[in-house]
């Protein structure tokens, strides 16, 4: 009489488990992992493959397959990773958010760990297997990649603290002007990040555009990078995306993404849970700082957080995750940041905190008052 029970159907499985068809789930999974967007995909990806590496080994699966297996399921929790550390500073994941209490993750020394294996670079990843293949005795695990990431981590935590001990002694400041004469007055600078008035707001967007922008961009060095956010309005896009390519100023158009808006539907029109974010970088600006690719999308996901209860003092006032962000993957501590339209002062306060040198500007006299009480020095 023939067993049918699990164990045993289990056991003829992996009997019967040859390296060709490993090698074929591997790449099945390998093919699943590069659409993978969500923590909830990437935590299922991540226990499909232990029980795969699992189900290889117990097959007497080559060493090379085996490797393979582990491989597979490192690439999986560098993505969870990956996704995590993107949500943390989005302010989407950790302690009572909702993600955190609804996505059933393991338990935070493993997501910890996967957030490590995740600030690990893609070459030195590269480097570690390759050295692993090349060895005949060579077993390929996370452990090592694991200890890289944490001291990555522990690094970047030092810069942050010594950054932020630069900051105290050197505030931001922020003058009021009007952005044509402060910006002629202004050193070059590594960094333009500003937010100034929407289409809605000015009598000729085109007029104004072509004002300060080609001003503002000369005042960006060649490794330089320029980032100036405007309303999702088809004149407005059109408006300085003209003046960015008469100058010819590369460019591309990023997506800032905010979905916990309330407020009613249009009846006809899409209700607009996005602002355009302008991207330029001059001809020697080096690549990206940073190390997760997810960071570094053109779509940027941040809760509006809308209210003065989560710091808000201005309708449009943005994410301090988002500026901190932008600042971090484009710019080096001691670096010029300037903001001809520093309104309550985001851009200005979060470039000091990372040790960068702030410099802004501001109409309105009210908007800089909010931005000298959030921490600005008003000159």
């Amino acid at each position: 009489m023939k067993d049918t029970t699990a164990p045993a159907r289990v056991s003829r499985a992996v009997s019967t488990l040859t390296d060709d068809q490993a090698l074929e789930l591997i790449s099945q999974a390998r093919q699943h992992l590069a659409a993978i967007q969500d923590v909830q995909s990437a935590t299922l990806g991540v226990r499909k493959t232990s029980a795969l590496q699992s189900l290889v080994r117990a097959a007497g699966a080559s060493r090379a397959t085996v490797n393979e297996a582990s491989l597979i399921h490192i690439e999986y929790e560098r993505r969870a990773g990956e996704i995590l550390l993107e949500l943390k500073q989005a302010g989407e994941y950790g302690p009572g958010r909702k993600q955190h209490t609804e996505c059933h993750l393991p338990a935070h020394q493993v997501t910890h760990r996967w957030q490590d294996m995740a600030r690990v670079p893609e070459e030195e990843v590269e480097a570690y297997v390759a050295k692993k293949r090349a060895s005949e005795s060579g077993e390929i695990t996370s452990a090592e990649l694991q200890r890289m990431g944490a001291r990555i981590r522990r690094q970047e935590e030092e810069a942050r603290r010594m950054a932020e001990s630069r900051a105290v002694e050197a505030k931001p400041t922020v003058e009021l002007s009007d952005c044509i004469p402060w910006l002629e007055r202004q050193d070059p600078c590594g960094l333009l990040l500003t937010d100034p008035p929407y289409a809605t707001d000015v009598e000729d967007i085109s007029a104004f555009a072509e004002s300060w922008l080609p001003l503002a961009l000369s005042k960006v060095r060649p490794t330089g990078r320029a980032y100036v956010f405007v309303g999702a309005y088809p004149g407005e896009l059109h408006a300085y995306l003209g003046v960015l390519l008469r100058h010819g100023w590369e460019s591309q158009v990023l997506a800032w993404y905010y979905p916990d808006t309330l407020g009613p539907n249009p009846a006809k029109a899409y209700k607009s849970v996005w602002q355009a974010i302008l991207y330029t970088w001059g001809p020697e600006a080096p690549p990206l700082i940073g190390e997760t690719l997810t960071e570094k999308t053109t779509v940027q996901r941040f809760n509006m957080n809308s209210g003065i209860e989560h710091g808000r003092q201005h309708q449009w006032q943005k994410p301090d995750g988002l500026a901190e962000r932008i600042v971090r993957l484009s710019s080096e501590p001691g670096d010029l940041v300037l903001d001809p339209f520093s309104g309550t002062g985001t851009f200005l306060l979060q470039a000091s905190k990372l040790g960068r040198v702030a410099r802004g500007c501001e109409a309105d006299p009210e908007m800089l008052e909010i931005a000298v009480r959030r921490g600005c020095l008003h000159e």
